[in-house]
């Protein structure tokens, strides 16, 4: 009997983990197919494998020969599931699982000889199936707490370890989608920190736009963690997109004790107008902050889905943030995608880098860069994409670049010295 082994299982999301399938003739062709169901959305992929003259195909070390990668990757067959939609055709969705807590269930079949998606839907109808199994993969280790924060007008969760603590304190926001994202904050405590993920708009009864937040209200946040018992002095901002932008702004308020700060595809400066000290910031008349003139509109292989380089207008370049002012004792990774299709992040990484240069700050900033990745760098071995974010004036999803292996490529190094630096830097401060 087929047989398909997992191990470690269950596992946590960042871990890779080992796939292999026992019991074929040998150099039977198989295809190994996946999926995984998030709210209405079914992701799915599949590769075609050759069996070992013992009749065994281990996913960490044979060639994918191809379906939805090819080469060896212990970890394409997750990192590879794409949306569909229901006839079966792409659908532009992003995974972004929404019950962290919960071990997240991946499906694996294995099905005789190698099949495109077409195929394995009648093989499956017709109960053609040589092996199946479930991955399950948890975002959650043993012990980690969550806690809805409802303090005055804050709103998110905070993810906690085991004990009483004090833990390493990191704030992780994302970007314009708005609402809230709990993966990486999950992921974050299980290996050690206490992770606040903290949305400010279109979540609860925050504002439903950017422009009516208040930066007054991240710095409530940024006070209020750092009052919690369990979270040491001295923390860290991590921040994808506008996100990015905002903890950039934030960390050059040398008082709010943040030591560490990672933005990922940031702009160099705040790209909407958000309430600050009685008016707004940027000013909105000012500056044209959304200047699309000159994106590249690309007709995409997808129909009606078209490919951006959000290369803001220089008009703006007088908002660029005074990273300059940052304390000292701050510390900068910046994560930058080249093929990033939503923030010309290379400019923006470039012109803030300029000016700690020239502040003699630069020993300050660490930079990885990924030449063939784009806008969204997260944790390793989830469902890449590279697509993602609407547009209302143009009705469209944008291209957010890059490729899925190299995307997963990016992840996966970028988590490990997010993690080296979040522990280096995060912790080293005094109370307020």
């Amino acid at each position: 009997m087929r047989t398909i082994e997992i191990t470690p299982n269950p596992s946590m999301m960042d871990e890779e983990i080992q796939i292999v399938i026992k019991n074929l003739y040998s150099g039977q062709h198989i295809t190994v197919y996946s999926q995984v169901q998030e709210r209405k959305t079914l992701f799915r992929s599949h590769a075609h494998f050759i069996a070992d003259l013992n009749g065994v195909v281990n996913l960490a070390s044979d060639n994918s020969f191809g379906g939805c990668y090819t080469g060896v990757s212990p970890m394409g067959i997750l990192w590879s599931l794409q949306p569909v939609n229901e006839k079966g055709g792409f659908k532009p969705a992003r995974y972004l699982p929404r019950k962290v807590m919960d071990p997240q269930e991946f499906v694996l079949r294995v099905y005789d000889g190698h099949l495109n998606m077409k195929e394995i839907d009648r093989y499956h109808k017709e109960g053609k199936l040589l092996a199946e199994d479930t991955v399950l993969r948890k975002f959650c280790s043993d012990g980690i707490i969550r806690h809805e924060v409802n303090h005055g007008r804050l709103r998110g969760v905070i993810f906690k370890p085991k004990g009483p603590g004090p833990f390493k304190g990191v704030i992780d926001m994302y970007g314009g989608n708005g609402g809230i994202v709990e993966f990486r904050a999950a992921l974050l405590a299980s290996h050690g920190f206490v992770a606040y993920t903290l949305p400010y708009f279109k979540y609860k009864d925050l504002p439903e736009d950017i422009p009516d937040v208040e930066i007054e209200y991240f710095i409530e946040a940024i006070q209020y963690f750092q009052t919690l018992d369990y979270v040491h002095p001295g923390i860290s901002l991590i921040g994808l997109s506008f996100g990015g932008g905002l903890i950039v702004f934030l960390s050059t308020m040398a008082n709010l004790g943040i030591t560490g700060v990672v933005p990922i595809g940031a702009p160099h400066y705040i790209q909407f107008p958000m309430k600050w000290k009685g008016g707004f910031y940027p000013d909105p008349q000012k500056c044209d902050l959304t200047d699309f003139d000159g994106c590249d509109f690309e007709p995409d292989e997808y129909g009606g889905i078209y490919g951006a380089s959000l290369i803001y207008g220089e008009s703006c370049d007088h908002y660029t943030t005074p990273i300059e002012k940052c304390s000292k004792s701050t510390k900068y990774l910046f994560i930058v995608g080249l093929q990033d299709g939503n923030i010309d992040a290379k400019r923006s990484f470039e012109v803030l880098n300029q000016r700690m240069i020239k502040h003699n700050k630069e020993n300050q900033v660490i930079a990885l860069v990924y030449p063939k990745t784009g806008h969204f760098v997260d944790p390793p071995h989830m469902p890449q994409t590279v697509f993602g974010l609407y547009f209302a004036q143009y009705d469209t999803i944008f291209r957010c670049g890059g490729t899925l292996q190299e995307n997963n490529a990016a992840c996966r190094h970028s988590w490990k010295a997010m993690l080296q630096f979040l522990n280096r830097n995060t912790g080293s401060s005094s109370k307020l």
